[in-house]
Parts: structure tokens; sequence; C-alpha cells
């Protein structure tokens, strides 16, 4: 079964009791796409949706445990609130009006008394859910500030006599109605973003034929529209926010399994890490500043087992110690954020290595020390 949560997140522990849920303890960012640099926000806490004033909202903790609450942080204070009874409140998106939309878990008084999730919109003091009917879970992602709500809702349904399979598909709210879509022939459909022009941006998974039997991409919706939205040469693109400028921001997975954020203008797409790590955008505003969170890669112990490695190949003394100082000063670099010149010293190694290729170096263990090199590359984010 194929199971489909925004944010890119696929983690399987915390849904017997939370539905939609981010990984342990990440830390968020912001992220300014004009002067390409980063702003770190507390350990802990998800930001997850932006506005025009720069007031977040998001959700914590991020340790799995429970209850997990909202949060606004309007400037340098932040203020936690939770949906009436919750026990999980999570804050999504938000408007230049300071509504709020989000998701919040309920234990159902009602048979078979079980769990009620549904997404809401907070407007000021009061809260309104939205339940599209016969829905298993309704999620609310994001709202413009014409008071648009986009989302999904997941349907159960029994694949055989004793199996279900869960299927989402895209949402609007409109007026307090609830309207359902699906990319053409998609298997799942997600909404996660929508702009003052009602473009709605999001997710859809992708049934194919070669491993791994499905694809993640991206898709813009502008009326009855659709076009998908895939990150050059990868096979899981996704797609978290809009803004009125038509600007894009998602992430995408390469095939070393890294995750990067990207920025799409027009054709243009440009990608972007923080450094050391995978990156995991959630929201853009219209000045360009982007939100989201990160995960901190193995970079000093991967460079570090590669030099072991380099140590007792039996090269030449002096080709090995050559190799050795370039990965050497790779660390050094990085650990002083200095990425551009940790790029610079792996990209060196990485020359070395490929001119004495059948020569010093044997050409299968050159091979293996390229594609080691070139792996530090994607995990620097190069």
């Amino acid at each position: 079964m194929i199971v489909f949560f925004r944010r890119e997140a696929l983690f399987v522990l915390a849904f017997l009791l939370v539905p939609n849920t981010r990984a342990f303890a990440q830390p968020g960012f912001a992220y300014s796409i004009d002067s390409k640099s980063f702003v770190n926000f507390d350990l802990g806490r998800a930001p997850l949706g932006i506005n025009d004033v720069g007031q977040l909202v998001g959700e914590y903790p991020l340790d799995g445990s429970l209850p997990v609450h909202a949060f606004i942080k309007n400037q340098n204070v932040i203020t936690d609130f939770d949906f009436p009874g919750a026990y999980f409140t999570s804050a999504n998106g938000i408007n230049n009006a300071a509504q709020i939309v989000g998701n919040r878990c309920s234990l159902s008084s009602n048979p078979p008394y079980g769990i009620d999730c549904a997404g809401f919109m907070k407007n000021g003091n009061t809260f309104t859910s939205y339940v599209y009917p016969g829905a298993l879970f309704t999620y609310a992602n994001a709202i413009n500030n014409t008071g648009q709500v986009v989302g999904k809702y997941r349907v159960e349904v029994a694949v055989g006599p004793h199996s279900v399979q869960d299927f989402d598909h895209g949402l609007v709210v409109e007026n307090n109605v609830l309207t359902a879509f699906d990319f053409p022939g998609a298997y799942s459909t997600e909404a996660t973003s929508v702009n003052d022009a009602a473009e709605i941006v999001g997710t859809y998974v992708e049934l194919i034929t070669s491993w791994p039997g499905f694809r993640y991409r991206g898709f813009l919706k502008q009326g009855d529209t659709f076009s998908s939205i895939d990150y050059p040469g990868v096979l899981f693109t996704f797609v978290n926010g809009i803004n009125n400028f038509g600007h894009v921001v998602g992430g995408y997975q390469d095939k070393y399994g890294f995750h990067h954020g990207f920025i799409k203008d027009g054709h243009q797409f440009t990608s972007f890490d923080v450094p050391g790590a995978d990156t995991f955008p959630s929201g853009i505003n219209n000045s360009g500043h982007v939100i989201g969170m990160y995960y901190p890669r193995p970079v000093v112990n991967t460079v570090n087992t590669l030099i072991a490695q380099v140590s007792q190949l039996g090269l030449p003394h002096g080709t090995t110690n050559s190799l050795v100082t370039q990965l050497q000063a790779a660390i050094a670099a990085f650990g002083r954020g200095d990425l551009p010149d940790a790029c610079a010293n792996i990209g060196n190694f990485i020359h070395h290595v490929n001119a004495q290729a059948g020569k010093k170096i044997s050409s299968s263990v050159a091979d293996a020390l390229i594609a080691a090199g070139q792996r530090i590359q994607a995990m620097l984010g190069c």
C-alpha cells in the first residue's frame, strides 16, 4: 500500500494515533531567494506556513510524544494553541488576515469510539472544522487571502476480502463548500498551497511499471487545467507552496536518497540546501521567504570513512597523502561553514583520482573512489 503524507514525510510509527506527522526533533529554517541566506529556528518546532508579514505557524513537539500543539510566531513572540479537546493540533497555513488552517485529532465519543481527525480554520478565537463526507480523515493545508482553503481527504477502500487501501483526493474549501478533485489518472492527489489567483499546487502519486512501482510528481492546477511539475532528472518531486508571483517551492529526492529544496520560477528550477542537510521546504510568501525543516546529513563521518578507506588501499605514499589532505581540507571547510571550499576540495579529490586512474590507482578502485566523492558532493549539496 502506498501511504501519501504531506511535507514528503513517509513515517509509519505515529500513525496509530496521529494520521499525519513529521520526523523527530528537526530544526526549522527560513531561506531568502534573493539573498540566498538561511536563518534557523528553534529545535523541535516545525514551521509549516508563512504569510506576507512574516507570521509563522506550525507544530511541536516533534519527538513523537503527545499531545502535539500548534503555534503562531509573530516576530519574536510565540503563542501556542490547541483545537478545543484535541490531542493533536497542527497549524499548516496562515494568510495576511491571520486566519489559520490546520489539522486536529480528538478521541471520538461516538461509536465506534475511534479517532476523529479533521481540518480546521481558526479565525480569531473561533474554530471551524472541515470534514469531507465519508472521509476517513480530512486535511486543511493552506489558505489564501481570499479565504480559499486547500488540502485533501482520505478514504479507505476494500481491495480484497481481508485488506483495505487508502486513497487521497485533493480538496478545495470555499464559503464552507468542500469540493474534491484529482489530478487526472493519479493514484493519490494532495493540494498543498493556493495563491490569491486560485492557482493550486500539490503532489500526486503516479503508478509506474518500473521500480519502485510509483513516483511522486508535483502539479499546478489553474482552473480546470492541470500540469505536472518534475524537477529535472529525478523520480520523486514534491510541491508544497506557491506565491502570487507564481514562484513554486518544493523538494526532490536524488539518486542517493538525499532530499533537496527547489524554487521554480517559470521554467527555471533552482536547487538549494541547508548546507549538509536534507532540506524540506514547506511554504513561500510573496517576499520570497521560504520556510521548512532540515535534517543534518552525516557529512563528517562519511568523509572520515573515505579517508580510512583511502589510507588502507596501499597506494604510493605521496598519492595517499594528497588524497587524504584534500578530504581533510573538505572537513575543515565544512566545519567552518565554507561550503564552496568544501565542495572545491571534494572536486579536487575527484580530479586527482581521475588523473591517476589506470596509473597509480587501478581503474576499478578509481571508479569506486570517484563514486564515493560524487556521493559526498550530493551530501554537501554542491
